[in-house]
């Protein structure tokens, strides 16, 4: 997933939240709510993942004679 591709789903899953807030269905909306935060857990999982592997190879680099 990119940040695109994340930023796209999360939109779209607001969007949603909002519409079931509007029409009255607080309990769907508390569990698409859960929806976005295992999202951003997720998406903090891949930048985590992204940094640590650049912070390797920028190590690799720093050895390299």
């Amino acid at each position: 997933m990119n940040k695109e591709q994340y930023l796209e789903q999360r939109n779209a899953l607001m969007a949603e939240i909002e519409n079931l807030i509007n029409e009255g269905k607080i309990e769907e909306a508390n569990a698409k709510m859960k929806e976005v935060e295992d999202l951003d857990n997720k998406w903090e999982e891949i930048t985590k993942a992204n940094a640590n592997m650049n912070a390797l190879k920028d190590k690799a680099k720093m050895t390299d004679i």
